[in-house]
C-alpha cells in the first residue's frame, strides 16, 4: 500500500490536495457507470480491483447479441476514475454471459463467459487481457482441457501474477455438478493449463468451483453444496503450489456449520488469510449471513474469526460476496434494507493481532430499493469496490459500481471530499476504518524538510497548528480543520505533507522522502512519530501517510 501522499502548492497560490475520491457520509465515494450503459446490462454483477485499475462486468450487454456481455476497465488518476477500455470477447456471441465474473492483477485481467458453447452448451470459457499503455488486448482465450456441456467453466475467475484460476462448478467428475477448477500459468504470452483440481472428497451437487480465489502460491475453491454439517452446509478447499504441482493443503468448514449455510458461496485470499462467506447462516435471522476468516500457520489453516454484521437481520445475505487485502476485509450484504428492500450494503473489517473488528458500514450515497449493492465486492490496498447491478441510472438494471477509499481524505467543512484548496480556504480531513476510539495528532509540514518549517510567508501551521482528535468507536475520524491558508500567503514551497501520529504509541522513525524519488527537492528527510499499527491512516493522493511501520533511519540514495 502506497504510504506516501503529497500536497502541492501552485505558483498561482492554489493548494492541490491530490486526494482521490468524491464521497458519502462514511467514506470517499466515486460512482461509476458504463459509458454506454443500457437497461438489463447488469453492470456491477462482478467487480475486481488491483492498484489503480478496476474492472466491472456487465454480462447483460448486447453488443454481439442478447446477453453476449462485456467488461469495463477504469483507471485512477488523482481524484478521478476514468473508463480506460471496454472489452468484449474476440468471438463473442449471444448468451455467452461474458463479464459474469472478472478478476485483475497488475497488467492482466480475466473475464469469464460461463455460457460459451465451444465444448457444448454452456461449457464455458474465459478470456485474458493484457494492458500496454492504455490499450487492453485479448492475449488468450482459455477453455478446460476436458470441457463438456453444462460445465459452466468461467462462472468464477481469479488471477495473481502469472497464474489464473477458473471455476467449473458443473463438472461431473465426482458426480453431477460435483465441480472442478482449472489453473493456468503464463509463459510469455502463452497461457497453459497447469492443473485441474477437484475436491479430495468431491460428491454430486457440491458445486466445487462456484467461487475461486488465488494469492501467490495458494488457491481457494468454494464448494457451497458440500453436506458435511448438513445439506448445503458447504466447505472450501485450499491448494498449495510446489513447482508445477497443486496439492490440497486443507479443507475448511465453518466451526458452527449447519444445513443451508452455503459456506463457500464466496471466497477470497490475501497472503496467509482467507475469507469464506456463508450467506445462509441464521445468527441474526434466516439468511442473515456470516463470514469466516482463516489464518495459515505452516500448513495448518485455523479459523481466526467469525464475523457478522453489527446490525444483521433476516434476509441480509451477509457473506454473499467477500474480499480481503492485507489486514482489511470487505463483506457484501445485498439484502440489507437501509435504503429500501434489497438496496444493499457492505461492511469493512480490520485486523488487529488476531481480532477482526467492524470498522465501517457503507451504503451507496444514492441507494434505492432493488439496487443489490453488495452483490459483488473487491478490495486492493486502500480502495474497495462494490457492485450494484440493479441500479437504474441508464435504465432498469443497467447497473453501477462504487469505489471507496479506506482511510483519511481531504474534505470541506461538511465532510465532502475536495481535491483543490485556494488561499483563504480551510483544509479539512476526515476518515474511516482507523483505529477505534484512538487519539491522533495531525499537522502539516513541508514535504522535504524538518517539522516546523514555515510553509508560506507569515504562517507556520506546524507544530503550532497540530490538532488532536479522537476517532469514534467505529473508527471514523471527525471532520477536522487542519490548515487555514492565508489569503495573502506567498507560497514558498511546492510540496507539503499531512502527518498523523497515533498517540497510543511513541515510536519515532526517520523517513527520507527523497529516496523514492517522489519529492521535488533534494533536502534531507524529516523525523516524525510513527504509530504502532501497520496500517494506513492518511491515504489518497494528496496526503502523506505516516502510519505503517516505516524502516527506521532510511538514508538518501
Amino acid at each position: 500500500m502506497n504510504m506516501k501522499r503529497r500536497i502541492f502548492v501552485s505558483a498561482v497560490l492554489s493548494v492541490l490536495l491530490l486526494a482521490a475520491l468524491a464521497a458519502n457520509a462514511n467514506a470517499a465515494e466515486v460512482k461509476i457507470n458504463a459509458s454506454d450503459g443500457a437497461a438489463d446490462d447488469w453492470f456491477g454483477m462482478s467487480v475486481a480491483i488491483s492498484g489503480d485499475y478496476a474492472v466491472v462486468g456487465a454480462y447483460g450487454n448486447d453488443d454481439a447479441g442478447s446477453n453476449s456481455g462485456s467488461a469495463y476497465i477504469y483507471k485512477r488518476d488523482g481524484t478521478a476514475w476514468t473508463e480506460e477500455a471496454k472489452i468484449n470477447a474476440s468471438d463473442d456471441a449471444e448468451g455467452d454471459y461474458f463479464g459474469y465474473s472478472v478478476a485483475i492483477s497488475g497488467d492482466y485481467a480475466v473475464v469469464g463467459a460461463y455460457r460459451n458453447d465451444d465444448a457444448g452448451s454452456n461449457s464455458g470459457s474465459a478470456h485474458i487481457y493484457k494492458r500496454d499503455g492504455t490499450t487492453w488486448t485479448e492475449e488468450a482465450k482459455i477453455n478446460a482441457s476436458d470441457g463438456a456441456a453444462l460445465d459452466y467453466f468461467g462462472y468464477s475467475v481469479a488471477i495473481s501474477g502469472d497464474c489464473a484460476v477458473v471455476g467449473a462448478y458443473g463438472n461431473d467428475d465426482a458426480g453431477s455438478n460435483s465441480g472442478s477448477a482449472h489453473i493456468y500459468k503464463r509463459d510469455g504470452t502463452t497461457w497453459t493449463e497447469e492443473a485441474k483440481i477437484n475436491a479430495s472428497d468431491g460428491a454430486a451437487l457440491d458445486y466445487f468451483g462456484y467461487s475461486v480465489a488465488i494469492s501467490g502460491d495458494c488457491a481457494v475453491v468454494g464448494a457451497y453444496g458440500n453436506d458435511d454439517a448438513g445439506s448445503n452446509s458447504g466447505s472450501a478447499h485450499i491448494y498449495k503450489r510446489d513447482g508445477t504441482t497443486w496439492t490440497e493443503e486443507a479443507k475448511i468448514n465453518a466451526s458452527d456449520g449447519a444445513a443451508e449455510d452455503y459456506f463457500g458461496y464466496s471466497v477470497a485470499i490475501s497472503g496467509d488469510c482467507a475469507v469464506v462467506g456463508a450467506y445462509g447462516n441464521d445468527d441474526a435471522g434466516s439468511n442473515s449471513g456470516s463470514a469466516h476468516i482463516y489464518k495459515r500457520d505452516g500448513t495448518t489453516w485455523t479459523e481466526e474469526a467469525k464475523i457478522n454484521a453489527s446490525d444483521g437481520a433476516a434476509l441480509d445475505y451477509f457473506g454473499y460476496s467477500v474480499a480481503i487485502s492485507g489486514d482489511c476485509a470487505v463483506v457484501g450484504a445485498y439484502g440489507n434494507d437501509d435504503a429500501g428492500s434489497y438496496s444493499g450494503s457492505a461492511y469493512i473489517y480490520k485486523r488487529d493481532g488476531t481480532t477482526w473488528t467492524q470498522q465501517d458500514k457503507i451504503n451507496a450515497s444514492d441507494g434505492t430499493e432493488y439496487d443489490y449493492f453488495g452483490r459483488s465486492v473487491a478490495i486492493s490496498g486502500d480502495c474497495a469496490v462494490v457492485g450494484a447491478y440493479g441500479n437504474d441510472d441508464a435504465g432498469s438494471n443497467s447497473g453501477s459500481a462504487y469505489i471507496y477509499t479506506i482511510g483519511i481524505f481531504s474534505c470541506d467543512a461538511d465532510g465532502n471530499p475536495m481535491d483543490q484548496f485556494a488561499p483563504g480556504e480551510t483544509v479539512y480531513v476526515t476518515g474511516t476504518n482507523l483505529a477505534a476510539s484512538t487519539s491522533y495528532k495531525l499537522w502539516i509540514q513541508d514535504e522535504a524538510v524538518s517539522e516546523g518549517k514555515i510553509l508560506a510567508t507569515g504562517e507556520d501551521p506546524s507544530p503550532d497548528g497540530q490538532e488532536s482528535v479522537a476517532t469514534y468507536a467505529n473508527g471514523t475520524l471527525p471532520v477536522t480543520a487542519i490548515w487555514t491558508i492565508d489569503p495573502d500567503a506567498a507560497i514558498t514551497h511546492t510540496e507539503y505533507d499531512i502527518v498523523a501520529d497515533n498517540q497510543a504509541a511513541g515510536v519515532v522513525g526517520t523517513y527520507n522522502a527523497t529516496s523514492d524519488l517522489l519529492d521535488s527537492t533534494s533536502v534531507a528527510g524529516f523525523v516524525a512519530p510513527v504509530p504502532e499499527l501497520p496500517t494506513v491512516v492518511l491515504t489518497l493522493a494528496g496526503l502523506l501517510v505516516l502510519v505503517g511501520y516505516f524502516r527506521y533511519n532510511r538514508r538518501k540514495d
